[in-house]
């Protein structure tokens, strides 16, 4: 454990300093510049770049010193977790609604992600195994969010800034990865920790098999090394602009996993060879989530 704790350390001030160098840049740059203009865009971008960032240092200098360790895992997971319900409860005793413990929070989120994201790949045998897992995900995601916990959970939400922020935040507030935006007094919500889960293990998944997910390539079809921008992530980009456009909730997890199928299989031959092992399972629990949800619209 202690091997990793400077390392951990560097995750969180980073991510932290990040928050306060933007909302620093907010205070000093006039009103007319194009950081001002375009602030929600531009914040957007930072964050999930520098998210993107602690992926790569976590992987480099955290996951080396627990992988295979499954206790030390386990006791991380608790750990972050115990820190996750102590600032919701700060919030919830207290009432104070502070900018820097919300950074704060945002950077165990993602920690949390790297470290469970990570570990979700130790079963994983075969490129293949994705695949069924991904149709999964993104079903199961789409049900939530048409009759499940998501709708009543985006309800509360939604409910709950537009009616000014008033009063105790619902619980799901602290469950979404935030970033300041330069202007303005409160954190602007991205997307869901779940969402950034998925793209942290589909990355880790594509490693794990010697696969790049890295969605930068020459005019040649080669992978640019130096640039780290996974093809999920680049899912959730265009769900987050998509729902800017809209104006309307729309659910990332379907366009992560739609991002990193449709390039992966077309990149690596592996990921289409799929047996009755992963067949099987993919049509009985898609079948039974698509009934589901038809049952749910035809009611």
């Amino acid at each position: 454990m202690k091997e990793i704790i400077k390392p951990v350390c560097i995750i969180y001030l980073t991510w932290c300093l990040a928050g306060l160098g933007l909302f620093l840049t907010g205070r000093i740059l006039p009103e007319e510049s194009q950081m001002q203009q375009w602030p929600e865009p531009v914040s957007a971008a930072a964050a999930i770049l520098l998210a993107l960032f602690i992926i790569r240092f976590y992987d480099a200098r955290v996951e080396s010193g627990i992988q295979g360790r499954h206790s030390l895992r386990i006791r991380l997971l608790f750990t972050l977790l115990a820190v996750f319900a102590g600032g919701y409860l700060f919030a919830a005793v207290t009432g104070v609604k502070s900018n820097g413990v919300n950074c704060f929070l945002t950077a165990n989120l993602l920690f949390f992600a790297c470290v469970l994201g990570n570990w979700m790949t130790w079963p994983l045998k075969r490129p293949a195994e994705i695949v069924p897992l991904c149709l999964v995900v993104a079903l199961a995601d789409l049900f939530s969010v048409a009759a499940g916990p998501t709708k009543h959970l985006a309800e509360d939400l939604s409910a709950f800034y537009e009616g000014g922020m008033a009063g105790m935040p619902p619980l799901v507030d602290f469950l979404l990865v935030k970033t300041v935006v330069p202007g303005r007094e409160v954190l602007m919500p991205l997307f869901g920790i779940s969402d950034w889960i998925i793209v942290v293990f589909l990355s880790s998944a594509a490693a794990k098999f010697n696969m790049d997910d890295n969605i930068w390539v020459r005019g040649d079809g080669r992978i640019i090394r130096g640039l780290f921008f996974p093809v999920g992530c680049a899912g959730l980009a265009v769900s987050i602009a998509a729902a800017w456009l809209a104006g309307l909730f729309i659910p990332a997890l379907p366009f992560v996993v739609a991002a990193f199928l449709a390039v992966m299989m077309g990149r690596y031959p592996e990921m289409r060879r799929l047996t009755k092992a992963e067949f099987l399972p993919m049509a009985v629990v898609s079948g039974i989530l698509i009934v589901l949800m038809a049952v749910f619209y035809i009611r």
